[in-house]
């Protein structure tokens, strides 16, 4: 009997699926060739589950990359947050010498900045959802201060709800204990002596789904959450953002904002019409911090 099937990713007309005996026990994981109806044995053991195959054609030499674990920033298996992040790792390595901004933060930030209408920077928007302190503080100093030269602007949610989540748990569960590519890349002092030869080829054949790119890479900065503190918690940890030397873009204003209902999503995310708007006033606020 098949169970845990999936698609082969990066083949067309095969398929992955464990294969279990009358008892229930899933002692086989094979291949399916839909095409032809033929079944091939990958592997076999006494409970292997949920098997994941991804298959490409390197063009290229790859005996110094070890290329099930280079690049590879999402699996089947992971959670979505990693596809999402995926997607932006790929972008910011093939743009590293040319990238002058960054955004870091939670799907509030994936929602809401539409980086590629950002004219006043070449901006990377990495927000993805699930993202806590944690994980934007290892994406930080391990990726950008390490390879983005030409950084000149650093947007950073600021959503009083990450005071109160476990950042280790939204990040090594889901996505770094989830994927090689990460410990990889740290296994390798994040390449900050260059990039091995063809290390972006790599990437750009490791498994991915099409579904990431349904989502435009955004930003919402200060939507109050809706999993944080009470209002006048949340107004305590502001105002001591305040104090900082930082620039607060403030956007919710504590519900005295002008965006209407259409321009929400859900409770907790901009729409495209309110990531429109997010954007455009992000923008002139960053051409003026330019003059």
């Amino acid at each position: 009997m098949f169970d845990h099937a999936e698609w082969v990713l990066g083949g067309s007309n095969y398929a992955v699926a464990s294969l279990s005996n009358a008892n229930g026990a899933h002692q086989k994981n094979v291949l399916i060739n839909l095409s032809d109806s033929t079944v091939k044995t990958l592997v076999e053991g006494e409970e292997i589950w949920h098997p994941c195959l991804w298959h490409s054609k390197n063009n290229y030499n790859s005996k110094d990359l070890d290329t099930d674990s280079a690049g590879v920033y999402y699996l089947s298996s992971a959670f979505y947050s990693a596809l999402e992040l995926r997607v932006k790792m790929q972008r910011f390595w093939e743009k590293r010498d040319s990238i002058t901004a960054v955004a870091l933060g939670s799907s509030r930030t994936m929602f809401a900045l539409y980086d590629k209408n950002i004219k006043s920077h070449y901006l990377l928007n990495m927000g993805f959802s699930n993202a806590q302190m944690t994980g934007m503080s290892y994406l930080f100093v391990n990726y950008v201060l390490n390879h983005l030269k030409k950084l000149k602007v650093l947007v950073l949610e600021m959503s009083p709800d990450f005071l109160w989540y476990d950042g280790y748990s939204t990040w090594n569960n889901v996505v770094y204990d989830k994927v090689p590519g990460f410990k990889y890349d740290e296994n390798h002092n994040f390449w900050v002596d260059g990039l091995l030869e063809h290390f972006l080829d790599a990437i750009k054949v490791t498994p991915r789904s099409e579904t990431a790119l349904m989502h435009p890479y955004n930003l919402d900065d200060f939507l109050l959450p809706v999993y944080g503190p009470r209002r006048s918690y949340a107004k305590n940890i502001i105002d001591s953002v305040k104090a900082l030397n930082v620039i607060l873009f403030d956007e919710n204003k504590f519900g005295a904002h002008d965006y209407t209902g259409v321009m929400a999503y859900n409770t907790d995310h901009l729409s495209a019409s309110g990531a429109q708007q997010f954007t455009r006033r992000l923008d002139s606020l960053l051409y003026k911090l330019k003059k």
